[in-house]
């Protein structure tokens, strides 16, 4: 099973889990935690791993590959990095606020 899949995965339930505990623990915020934010959670999640293998890619491809693509490594690394930005703010968008 690929790394990235299981990592994809921790993130999604580690953030889905910290949704809930905050979005209960929160005094301030009337609110129970909703199935929809959790969903975007998870697919974020799995944004910032499929964002990391993105530049793994860029960083580990082969001299050959390189050539065949035109040596664009540094866009497909930049697109990972854009992957992981756009699921970051997603993320941070989603978490109450006191």
């Amino acid at each position: 099973m690929d790394i990235f899949f299981l990592l994809s995965i921790v993130f999604g339930v580690v953030l889905i889990v910290i949704y809930v505990y905050k979005t209960l623990r929160n005094p301030h915020i009337n609110k129970e935690p909703d199935l929809a934010d959790g969903v975007v959670l998870f697919l974020s999640g799995a944004g910032i791993s499929a964002g990391i293998k993105v530049c793994y890619i860029a960083i580990a491809l082969d001299s050959n590959i390189c050539i065949a693509i035109g040596n664009e490594r540094t866009y497909i690394f930049l697109g990972g990095i854009a992957v992981i930005w756009v699921s970051v703010q997603t993320i941070a968008t989603l978490f109450p606020k006191k």
